[in-house]
């Protein structure tokens, strides 16, 4: 049965009628017709207001329904397919079982809408009220006494230990938000859910519980393009939040009301949730505080001595966690970052996106456990703490610092990075020989780079140039050096060709050059040769999207062939 919705809600449509009385009143001045015209427009200013946010509750409400059937599929065997769709087709068709369904699993819908509807909630305090109200509905309680969400608790609870408490961090994220894959792992690793083996560091093992979880179709992929083998972060189904809120909550994992929302009361959890409108003064901390994650708080204040009573802290996300760089975060007080120096259990620290931090202090170098250190697009900050003392540092981001002026000592004291984004090619030079366990490294060249032979070996897996300085790219100097790279991109330069070296074939499985105007591919040039395990390549130059190339493997190597022979030769 297809529902057959009106285009036109009915509250805009009693807006307009009111509209239509008040420009009749308007010619009138006598004191009755301007009590009813006050009257009309107080109806339309509030209680039209109110119905609507009832009316968007309602289709929330309709959308975790829609989406038990939509997201079932996922969980069933194919063999069982289709003698689920022919139940589930049944019951379509059959009005009397749809209200069977609705009569047994939510009894008190019926009856308590019509209350909540009656309701006004223009104040903060009738805001609350409504949750109450809809949580009085007992909706919760009836989805998880349905069939579906039983396969799903299920679900949940044969799932790896490791799994299942990762899966349970994306309760606090807001609904339809895109949550960054590399956040999200980084978190794992600060917290311990993840950790090294002995073939795969604890960032790989956090790549494959991402995978799992995609796999089991708990969380939905995101790629930058269609083609694109690389996932960079992922969505949930309504659904699904609804159930990792509740798990959460029933486990203690977050500090959660019964609708899901953040609480502001003491922190039990041991993980401190920051949300819209939050201030960390208003929090009393204590010596369980693990986590502290910013989810929405745009403007950050703290007191001087928050830390000074914290001494478990090991993750401290303050920066960005979305998507968008245009997502604004701002501190107001710096100071409290002296205090910081006690953390000596902290792992993972991120001020990502953070502006008006200018400098960090050097006491922050006695964090010696800190592993993950996260500065990117800090626009304002003009210098770092001295990172000697670090030894456990692994991953260190920070690029678009472009204030920062002693970048260069990073590379001094690192050797055990594992990944370096940020830092130019010349201190790259000064210091490549150290950095033998490096696995992916961003540079930002400022002169020409690789003119020579390197007689060593750095086990890269992923390297990305920004504003190459070199015409030609020598693909036997980069196999000797980087023999095992697999994803390689260039960003933004001089390059305009590629130098191939057919007896010496490369690895590199994604290859994106992007923003080069001048590049240009030989007509005669046989990728498949030089690059037998490429899988991705990607061509985008915004002057002209005519010449862009996004290739897959499974479009085949002929229609790669095809396409470098009809854009060979010189590009306009």
């Amino acid at each position: 049965m297809t529902s057959k919705r009106m285009k036109i809600p009915i509250t805009e449509i009693l807006s307009d009628c009111i509209d239509d009385t008040l420009k009749l009143h308007d010619n009138n001045n006598n004191d009755d017709d301007n009590d009813v015209a006050s009257k009309l427009e107080n109806i339309k200013t509030k209680d039209l207001n109110e119905a609507k946010e009832v009316f968007t509750q309602m289709k929330e409400l309709e959308d975790v329904v829609m989406e038990t059937f939509r997201s079932l599929e996922n969980h069933i065997p194919k063999k069982e397919t289709e003698v689920v769709s022919k139940k589930l087709n049944a019951i379509i068709k059959s009005k009397d079982e749809i209200k069977k369904f609705k009569s047994e699993y939510f009894p008190e819908i019926q009856e308590k809408t019509a209350v909540v509807q009656q309701e006004a909630f223009s104040s903060d305090e009738n805001k609350k009220k409504m949750s109450e109200d809809w949580s009085s509905l007992q909706i919760e309680q009836n989805l998880f006494l349905s069939p579906t969400m039983s396969k799903f608790q299920k679900d949940y609870n044969i799932l790896p230990t490791n799994l299942r408490i990762c899966l349970l961090t994306f309760a606090i994220f807001p609904k339809k938000a895109t949550i960054k894959k590399r956040i999200l792992i980084h978190w794992w690793i600060g917290e311990g859910f993840v950790t090294k083996s002995s073939n795969m560091s604890a960032e790989e093992v956090g790549e494959t519980i991402f995978d799992e979880l995609i796999d089991k179709s708990w969380i939905q992929p995101r790629r930058k393009r269609k083609k694109s083998p690389t996932i960079y972060g992922c969505t949930m189904s309504p659904l699904i939040r609804r159930i990792l809120i509740s798990m959460a909550r029933q486990s203690n994992f977050f500090d959660l009301d019964q609708i899901g929302n953040i609480t502001k009361e003491y922190v039990q959890s041991g993980r401190l949730i920051l949300d819209e409108g939050w201030s960390l003064y208003e929090y009393n901390t204590h010596g369980r505080l693990s986590t502290i994650f910013n989810v929405n708080e745009q403007y950050l204040s703290l007191r001087e001595d928050f830390f000074s009573k914290i001494e478990k802290l090991k993750v401290l996300q303050l920066g960005r966690w979305q998507i968008s760089p245009r997502y604004h975060i701002e501190v107001q007080n710096c100071k409290f970052f002296d205090k910081l120096k006690i953390q000596k259990k902290l792992i993972y620290l991120s001020l990502r996106g953070i502006s008006q931090i200018t400098t960090l202090p050097d006491s922050i170098r006695e964090c010696v456990n800190l592993e993950i250190l996260d500065l990117k697009a800090c626009h304002n900050l003009e210098r770092l703490f001295d990172i000697e003392n670090l030894k456990k540092l692994t991953h260190i981001n920070i690029s678009e610092c472009y204030c920062l002026s002693n970048r260069h000592e990073i590379s001094r004291w690192t050797a055990y990075l594992q990944v370096l984004k940020g830092i130019p090619c010349t201190d790259f030079y000064k210091s490549f020989e150290r950095l033998t366990q490096l696995r992916v490294l961003t540079l930002t060249c400022q002169n020409e780079i690789f003119s020579k032979e390197f007689h060593i070996i750095i086990p890269l897996e992923k390297l990305q140039l920004k504003n190459y300085r070199e015409k030609n790219l020598r693909v036997s100097t980069f196999r000797s050096m980087f023999p095992l790279l697999k994803k390689l991109y260039i960003k933004g330069g001089l390059l305009e060709n590629l130098s191939m070296d057919y007896s010496s074939p490369w690895e590199v499985e994604i290859l994106r050059l992007n923003y080069l105007k001048k590049f240009r591919f030989e007509e005669s040039c046989d990728m498949q040769k030089q690059f037998p395990n490429l899988l991705y390549l990607q061509k985008f130059n915004h002057h002209s999207s005519k010449d862009d190339i996004e290739w897959g493997i499974e479009d085949g190597w002929w229609t790669l062939k095809d396409k470098l022979k009809r854009l060979g030769g010189p590009q306009t």
